[in-house]
């Protein structure tokens, strides 16, 4: 019995792909344990107003990989910033009866966090899935008493807080890589070096794809909040919303795309308007502020799909891919999608051994009598 419960350090944290193992047989010991418990074990999602519940199974040996690749899963149905906590359920044995005992997943037991993580941007997602990898389960661990050893998680389970929608505007400082970036347009500050504070930093962006010269930007960015209003019968602006992006890009006519870059100058798309046409609007967004993308190929090396994980460097051909992209859907789990799950050759090619065809198969059939 392994009872290592520190996660491993892989060096390839991509996505792993189901393994031999996830078709494995329960152990016979932990049946009547899976069979009590299997509400609480099996696949579910549970959304709700305030909150979403992604219970996932576990088959392979829990490890940080693992854990990772479930997080991706649920990070891209995500259409907005979020608080996520994570809870294990697993089964302990009592080392002097040789008793097992299941403990469930809950917002109050086996969390692997002490307070939810605020997720907003590909930063954030790095950040949390570093903190992930860094976890020492068997200070998680919460046993009766020392009679108690551990013996396996059967499933975790990631809570979802849905946050309300934060007015963009805010006044910031841009980390370095933005700063540097030689394809944006920081707009943090005024021609008198102040820092902007008024929550217009989406029409100033606006006004700069309209070409408006420095000198005459709050001129046409106020012009363009008037309008804006007007049209949105708004009588106290107080910043821009992402739930408000499609109405604005109606409302002006033109598509928008927003964009988050970490630290590497990856870029992730998280909106894009319905709208299509060669004068759309790009933006980047950080923390609470948007920047004016004025050209996309100085801007990012590589862009990012948040369905798929695959890294495109060309925009062009990113945005094709980003339409057609349909793996939110075949990861999706739960009781809807079916997806069938690579064979051992399959796993033999990605590790570079080739078993040809022909050689497959075992070209006799096996026949057990019953006596």
């Amino acid at each position: 019995m392994n009872l290592n419960l520190e996660f491993s350090q892989a060096s390839n944290l991509s996505e792993p792909s189901p393994s031999p193992m996830d078709t494995m047989e329960i152990e016979e010991e932990l049946q009547d344990i899976y069979s009590t418990f299997s509400k609480y074990i099996k696949n579910k999602i549970k959304l709700g107003r305030m909150m979403d519940r992604y219970n996932v199974q576990l088959y392979s040996q829990f490890s940080a990989r693992e854990l990772v690749h479930q997080f991706k899963r649920v990070f891209r149905v995500q259409r907005n910033a979020f608080k996520v906590n994570v809870s294990m359920g697993l089964i302990l044995q009592n080392k002097i009866s040789g008793e097992y005992r299941y403990n469930w997943a809950s917002q109050n037991n086996q969390l692997l966090f002490d307070k939810p993580t605020l997720i907003r941007n590909s930063l954030d997602k790095a950040n949390f899935i570093r903190s992930l990898t860094e976890i020492h389960l068997t200070n998680k661990v919460q046993r009766p008493n020392s009679e108690w050893i551990f013996v396996k998680v059967t499933n975790v389970e990631f809570y979802i807080y849905k946050l309300p929608g934060v007015a963009i505007g805010s006044s910031v400082c841009l980390p370095e890589h933005l700063l540097k970036n030689k394809g944006l347009n920081s707009l943090i500050k005024n021609k008198r070096g102040k820092s902007y504070a008024d929550k217009k930093c989406f029409f100033r962006c606006l006004a700069l794809h309209f070409n408006t010269p420095l000198n005459g930007l709050e001129r046409k960015t106020n012009k363009l909040l008037k309008h804006y209003c007007k049209m949105a019968s708004i009588s106290d602006f107080g910043g821009v919303y992402m739930e408000q992006m499609e109405d604005i890009s109606r409302i002006f006519d033109i598509p928008i795309n927003v964009y988050s870059q970490d630290e590497s100058r990856a870029t992730d798309l998280i909106f894009r308007s319905t709208l299509e046409s060669d004068k759309t609007l790009n933006l980047n967004l950080f923390s609470d502020h948007f920047s004016y993308i004025k050209d996309l190929s100085l801007y990012s090396n590589s862009y990012r799909c948040k369905k798929c994980d695959k890294m495109w460097s060309h925009s062009g051909n990113f945005h094709r891919h980003v339409k057609s992209c349909d793996s939110s859907v075949k990861e999706y789990f739960g009781n809807g999608t079916f997806e069938v799950k690579p064979t051992i050759f399959d796993e033999l090619e990605r590790n570079g051994i080739n078993v040809p065809k022909e050689k497959r198969n075992f070209p006799y059939s096996a026949l057990i009598p019953l006596l």
